[in-house]
């Protein structure tokens, strides 16, 4: 076993024996020398069973985690340490980190510390090996391997020089740490080689590391790997965030294991005091009651309890050998708080002064700390201060583990005892001053952190405005840092600490100072999800700006927070005014008169591709913008741009990032703004310079083109355009943006639908790269509608609808999780479990609160629609099915290029076919009428991509032939349609279509063609996973009992 934990060379190679960790505040040679001897745990052989089967466990069936319970001081750590005795029969590797109380706000503290070990050993190995491991973690961390440098120095000396990771923002930079760290994990456990990561006192963890186990724990493709945990349960409770993580499940699909310690019993302590005397048990039991009823049996309370005993002289050696004297009663007198730390404090009164206020010093930089930076703290030379130490050394207070003079106290609970030492005031003065030596030692990042830290702590004592100028800055720049982390948390503190030392009127006299502090205040509040917070720290930075300029950045991040919680007016009303401010006025009325002509002549997308372009006023904003746009594409404009590299001037590159943001609210809301606006930027790029923000607006007017042109040609040039110049400028969250609307707008009207899925995938790990987590979360409308038409099996598709609302309600993204709902609605009906066939309501879903929820949401009402229709077509609900077609088809035009507008056409036909079957004849010429309006449109698109569309087209026309009463006619195209559809993988178009046919067999009198073709349609289904379905098939159709249930027929 390869092991990285620092005490193991100390002199505190002897404590896990002694069921806990520490030593011995005594340092009489004879004690001190039996403590070192004792051979074991005491009282543990239940716990050291349970680790030695979840040792076994790790090989046999990927136990994945351990967690170990249990009030301070009762042997955690001392009880994962004994397993280090049992791995040494391993090829294992063991780190170890640790979570420290007074060191909260530091995030991934302990992973860190542990990791960092990992680092160290591996460069430590032979120059071959190393090589070895430096290409395994490359191949597996990728470009962004650099962002992990900073909490990781070691790794840039193993893997090498990295290219910087771009700066993303703070829930997105967290995100990418934890993906990195994980997949660090995943690249160097493996099944031969286990890694066993322990983290102790999990109760100070900060929530990055909490995310990060979490993470580690639910990744499946990690092995080899053992977690083990350790925690104070009296100091977490049910509503604590390592409570909530323990209740989740793991990859293994069951929450972790939490192993409880409970105190020595009084033979417990007997069986110790008996070796450590070398005593009889029995000789020693009067002594182990008087301890356990002093200390209750916690076995680093009853250590520190003997020390005292023995440091007093009531525990002594007898003269005659093997004996020793002790007065129970004397011990039943003794005082002994139920406060261990105040009777640990007691025990130190009698330092010098010298040893105590350097030990003081100590703990105030923490649980441990090197004795150089100790002597940067105080203003000390390493000498002198080894000399202070020196009585705490020999009485076991502190502990030098290893060789470079780093000193660490021997318990958590012996610094809170330090601590009380000197009062609050006086510790105050200290921070203060270790604060302005840190200040002072120039601007490496951790003693400008560690000047924060300080300052934080002596915040009140800064008068002089000088200062208080250079704490702010230290403060802004600390949660800068920690927000970078994922601590948000310790970054909201830092900064109302930084807006506390502005003087009364810091507006007007340091306005600059203060817009900052307030603008990374407005980004912490909205990653905290504390979002009225957020919305008036935004007013306030609104109502200070000295100039439109200088609230771009917080307005956009507003606005992308306004639509996530799909309030899409305030953001564009928000943007709207920001934008006239930066010299672009938005016709808002004349977009509004347009859109509202456009839906009183086309009220819905099909018939708006009948005369979408005739209908736009020739002078109307959004026609002067299109003739303009098209003006320079006629002038070869989308060649040149490739060729520009000339910057946009600073006012417009910010009117592009406000439109930027615009887009996402204005595409829900306002399907001529959005139009409008990313051609406006698109011009922006083209008339005026690049700059990155203009890239993804080029890509969506793609999606414009397409809506008001039918133009898929030049959509295609638009996305090659952007994705072209984004891989050769910019290859970061602009080009990702770009790839997405090619995934989810234009890509399956001319190429396989299947090719969606990988598109959407790129886009999304580009996007968790580039930071961009709300585009990333809409890339899963691109990656769900191609599965669920193509994937071989159901599970497919609800694997994937599963992780996009995971994604969704992890961000808080309100818009994509309504979407995404019916998704996973319609995969439970068709696997038979919802309420009733082709319903979705079931024990989560309630179709009527569904709606009134999602009503502000026009995308996720077309999603519910479109997806309650099919479940209606394909459960033969024909009146839903009617109902469901004809109010998505009115209200899909925010989908519009989303491959969902092909089945809304699909479905908006097979209604009106329904109906032409149910009207009377007087009423058929409407309904044909507009059958073939949609047909056209169909059969456009199986032009372009007769893959995805062809059997489609082909189905509609079979049922409406069959509909008008011309079978010939019908069961002709029937076959065409199925042979089409047996050129592509399309299972359920496939069962459908075959269904369809059968029934149409039967009506026409062709009963045994209809039942094997209805047979092999039962077949198809269930061999896709549909189980409801095809039970609803049986139902329907007795006779298919008799066939094989196993899908054999198809």
């Amino acid at each position: 076993m390869q092991t990285f934990d620092p005490l193991a060379s100390s002199a505190l190679s002897w404590a896990p024996f002694i069921a806990t960790e520490i030593l011995p505040m005594h340092h009489e040679p004879r004690i001190l020398e039996r403590l070192q001897a004792l051979p074991h745990l005491y009282g543990r052989d239940r716990e050291l069973a349970s680790l030695s089967r979840a040792l076994e466990r790790l090989t046999d069936e990927g136990l994945r985690a351990l967690f170990v319970a249990g009030y301070s001081g009762v042997g955690k750590t001392a009880l994962v340490n004994d397993l280090q005795r049992h791995l040494s029969r391993r090829q294992s590797l063991f780190i170890r980190g640790k979570f420290e109380q007074f060191q909260r706000y530091w995030p991934f503290l302990a992973p860190a510390q542990a990791l960092r070990q990992l680092c160290q050993w591996l460069l430590a190995e032979p120059e071959a090996e190393r090589a070895r491991w430096r290409d395994r973690l490359l191949e597996g961390l990728g470009p962004d391997a650099g962002a992990l440098f900073e909490i990781l120095p070691e790794l840039a000396a193993l893997i090498g020089p990295q290219p910087p990771a771009p700066k993303l923002g703070s829930l997105e930079t967290q995100i990418r740490l934890r993906a990195l760290l994980v997949t660090l994990v995943r690249q160097i456990a493996t099944p031969t080689h286990p890694l066993v990561l322990f983290l102790d006192d999990l109760q100070w963890a900060d929530q990055p590391s909490l995310d990060l186990i979490g993470a580690l724990l639910q990744d499946s493709a990690i092995n080899g790997f053992l977690l083990l945990g350790a925690y104070r349960d009296n100091a977490v409770d049910t509503d604590h965030p390592l409570s909530r993580l323990l209740r989740q499940p793991t990859a293994a699909g069951e929450p972790p294991p939490v192993l409880t310690l409970t105190d020595l019993t009084p033979d417990d302590l007997a069986l110790l005091l008996a070796d450590l005397l070398d005593m009889q048990p029995d000789a020693v039991r009067p002594l182990a009651a008087a301890l356990h009823a002093k200390t209750g049996g916690n076995p680093f309370f009853t250590l520190e309890f003997i020390q005292a005993l023995s440091r007093d002289g009531a525990l002594r050696p007898a003269p005659e050998p093997g004996a020793w004297h002790w007065d129970t009663a004397s011990i039943a007198s003794r005082p002994a708080s139920a406060n261990v730390a105040d009777f640990l404090a007691a025990g130190l009164t009698e330092l010098e002064d010298a040893t105590a206020e350097t030990l003081v010093a100590v703990a105030c930089l923490g649980n441990a700390c090197t004795l150089d930076r100790l002597a940067l703290a105080t203003g000390t030379a390493p000498d002198a201060l080894a000399g202070q130490l020196r009585p705490a050394l020999e009485r076991g207070i502190l502990i030098a583990p290893d060789a470079n003079v780093s000193l660490r106290f021997c318990h958590d609970r012996m610094q809170q005892a330090v601590h009380q030492l000197r009062d609050d005031a006086w510790r105050d003065r200290l921070h203060l001053a270790m604060a302005r030596r840190f200040a002072q030692a120039g601007d490496a990042p951790a003693h400008r952190f560690s000047a924060a830290e300080h300052y934080a702590v002596a915040a009140d004592l800064i008068v002089e405005t000088a200062e208080r100028s250079r704490v702010r800055a230290l403060f802004l720049s600390a949660a800068q840092q920690v927000r970078q982390s994922g601590s948000f948390a310790a970054a909201e503190r830092f900064l109302r600490l930084g807006i506390d030392l502005l003087s009364p009127d810091a507006w007007q006299s340091d306005p600059d100072a203060t817009f900052a502090l307030h603008a990374e205040l407005h980004l912490v509040l909205y990653s905290l999800a504390r979002h009225a917070e957020a919305d008036e720290t935004y007013r306030i930075l609104a109502d200070h700006a000295s100039s439109p300029l200088q609230l771009v950045d917080p307005a956009c991040v507003q606005m992308t927070h306004l639509s996530n919680r799909v309030l899409y007016w305030e953001a564009i009303e928000l943007g709207l005014a920001l934008l006239a401010r930066l010299g672009i006025a938005v016709p808002l009325a004349d977009l509004d008169q347009s859109l509202q002509e456009l839906r009183s002549s086309f009220p819905d997308i099909f018939l708006a591709h009948k005369g979408m372009i005739a209908s736009l006023r020739t002078d109307s904003a959004i026609e002067r913008q299109l003739e303009a746009f098209y003006r320079h594409v006629t002038a070869g404009a989308l060649e040149q741009l490739p060729k520009r590299h000339d910057q946009i001037d600073e006012r417009l590159a910010g009117s592009a990032k406000v439109i930027n943001a615009m887009i996402p609210a204005a595409n829900s809301a306002h399907p001529m703004l959005a139009p409008w606006l990313v051609l406006r930027a698109g011009r922006l790029w083209i008339e005026n310079g690049y700059c990155a923000a203009t890239l993804f607006p080029l890509a969506c007017i793609g999606v414009t083109v397409i809506g008001l042109r039918s133009d898929f040609a030049t959509a295609q040039r638009l996305v090659q355009v952007a994705l072209a110049v984004g891989t050769t400028l910019e290859n970061s969250r602009e080009t990702a943006r770009a790839c997405f609307i090619y995934a989810n707008y234009i890509g399956h009207w001319l190429h396989p639908i299947e090719e969606d899925v990988a598109h959407a995938r790129r886009a999304f790990g580009e996007l968790l790269r580039a930071g961009d987590l709300g585009v990333a979360s809409y890339t899963f409308y691109a990656s769900q509608a191609a599965l669920l038409d193509t994937g071989a099996h159901l599970a497919e598709i609800q694997a994937e609808n599963a992780a996009a609302l995971m994604f969704a309600s992890k961000l808080g993204h309100l818009h994509t999780e309504q979407s995404y709902l019916p998704y996973r609605q319609l995969i439970r009906a068709l696997e038979g479990k919802t309420a009733g066939h082709g319903r979705f309501e079931d024990a989560d879903f309630d179709e009527q609160a569904h709606q009134v929820a999602a009503r502000s949401n026009p995308m996720a009402l077309s999603y519910f629609h479109l997806y309650r229709a099919l479940a209606a077509c394909l459960f033969r609900d024909e009146q839903a099915l009617v109902h469901h077609a004809e109010s998505v088809v009115g209200l899909c035009m925010p989908i519009h290029c989303h491959y969902a507008t092909a089945l809304v056409n699909l479905l908006h036909s097979l209604a009106l076919i329904q109906q032409v079957r149910s009207t009377a004849e007087t009423e058929h010429p409407a309904l044909l009428e507009r059958i073939d309006l949609n047909q056209r449109w169909l059969k456009a698109r199986a032009a372009d991509a007769p893959m995805n569309f062809d059997h489609l087209h082909a189905l509609v026309d079979a049922e409406r032939l069959d509909a008008l009463d011309q079978p010939q006619a019908a069961l002709q195209a029937f076959e065409q349609a199925m042979r089409k559809v047996s050129e592509v993988r399309r299972p359920w178009h496939r069962a459908l279509i075959v269904e369809r046919a059968g029934d149409c067999f039967r009506r026409r009198g062709m009963e045994d063609t209809g039942r094997l073709h209805l047979t092999q349609a039962h077949a198809l289904y269930t061999q896709w996973g549909a189980h409801g379905k095809a039970r609803a098939m049986r139902e329907r159709l007795p006779f298919l009992d008799a066939s094989a249930l196993d899908g054999s027929n198809a």
